[in-house]
């Protein structure tokens, strides 16, 4: 164990020279999780991010989707010293049309702001493989050095761009250098692309989720302590079906109080607050839209089970957070769920496609006596830590091409 801790020592020494660019749709949450770790083992990262010049109108109009899609929520002020963050704007109509050729756009607009920026990049890093990706490779390409893309997208939007006739999508797939999908299950459509493909799951930061007993959480939330409580995090929007987790709440039996907090922003807001506003003669339903980190974590520690009702999934991180925080999921099989809980120790799910299956795992949920100590123990691997070091070894993998990579790819 010593020898490999020294290595991994000596790994990191050995790389502390490199600059890494980073090109990402946002740097908040779990891009800058990431990227905050990795800059532990490197000298200079620099993050450009992506947004519309669209999204400045809700300074005049306010609206949930201008929120969720504006700077304010994508670049937050706090980031290692080493760490710059670059906004890059665009100008675009929000719809699939004008999107699928926007990587041009995204590209050219990057490549000004890095030319212009006094540093000798070593790799470029980039999150979404449309259109991240494309001005990844495509950077990559121009200065001659290894570039890597992660594939976040859930599984559907993944379905989706690989559908469409788009030329440079298929091309920035076969000329990144690294790919990294967040599960395994597609990871094998992917190497039709690339040989160079690795699944690498998405994480939780411990210092954002800090470990409160649930007593404790409940109180500072001002909870009952017998109630059964459900909590969920996620947009609201079609894709997430807050409207169909209420149903399925609004059909459990409990003999407490039975509380089920949804957070989250989105389009479907004003809908959502509806149906729970039908439904909260029987159930205390809380839509709490944007909540701080404190308070996320104080409802993660507070709850009994964390839910997720989604038709389509990466892999959630929301999912990875509960079991930071030593609670189950509970929720339906997308994406990489099944690849991650692979026991009844540390959650249930059942298809995507059945409300009536999702009762029944919600009950079940409820009733169980449920090992946080065991879930705490099987989420260690799941730290930003530990899969930052998985994605640095990839890094070190194009850096020094006379070494064989630690991770085997898919």
């Amino acid at each position: 164990m010593t020898n490999r801790i020294q290595q991994s020592i000596d790994d990191r020494d050995s790389m502390k020279d490199k600059n890494v660019l980073v090109i990402a749709h946002r740097y908040s949450h779990f891009t800058k999780e990431q990227v905050d770790e990795l800059a532990e083992r490197v000298n200079e990262i620099h993050v450009y991010v992506r947004y519309n010049r669209l999204t400045d109108l809700n300074k005049i109009i306010e609206t949930e989707t201008l929120k969720q899609y504006g700077t304010h929520d994508k670049v937050v002020d706090s980031t290692p010293e080493n760490v710059t963050v670059h906004t890059t704007p665009l100008t675009y109509l929000p719809i699939d049309t004008w999107y699928r050729y926007l990587g041009k756009h995204h590209y050219a607009a990057v490549r000004r702001q890095v030319a212009k920026n006094p540093v000798d990049f070593d790799l470029v890093h980039s999150h979404f493989a449309w259109t991240a990706g494309y001005a990844g490779a495509k950077l990559g390409e121009e200065y001659d050095i290894p570039s890597v893309l992660t594939i976040h997208e859930d599984v559907d939007r993944l379905n989706e761009e690989l559908a469409w006739d788009n030329s440079d999508l298929e091309w920035t797939l076969r000329n990144s250098d690294a790919i990294i999908r967040v599960n395994e299950r597609d990871c094998e459509r992917l190497s039709s692309f690339n040989d160079t493909v690795y699944s690498i799951p998405n994480g939780y930061d411990r210092d954002r989720f800090p470990l409160l007993e649930a007593e404790e959480a409940r109180g500072e939330l001002d909870l009952p302590h017998n109630a059964s409580i459900i909590f969920s995090l996620g947009t609201l929007i079609p894709r997430k079906r807050p409207k169909a987790l209420i149903r399925a709440v609004s059909q459990l039996e409990t003999d407490n109080d039975l509380i089920c907090a949804i957070a989250g922003r989105g389009e479907q807001r004003e809908e959502v607050e509806q149906l729970a506003q039908e439904v909260g003669e029987d159930v205390d339903i809380r839509i709490l839209g944007y909540i701080s980190d404190e308070e996320l974590a104080a409802w993660m520690n507070a709850c009994d089970i964390f839910a997720l009702a989604s038709s389509s999934e990466g892999n959630p991180t929301v999912m990875f957070e509960a079991l930071g925080c030593g609670k189950p999921y509970v929720g339906t099989n997308v994406g990489g769920v099944d690849e991650i809980i692979t026991s009844d120790e540390y959650g249930l799910h059942c298809p995507p496609n059945s409300e009536e299956a999702l009762i029944d795992i919600l009950q079940t949920g409820l009733q169980t006596d449920w090992d946080r100590d065991a879930i705490l123990e099987y989420s260690e691997q799941f730290t930003w830590e530990q899969i930052s070091d998985r994605v640095f070894q990839v890094y070190k993998s194009l850096w020094d091409q006379s070494t064989e990579p630690t991770l085997v790819p898919q």
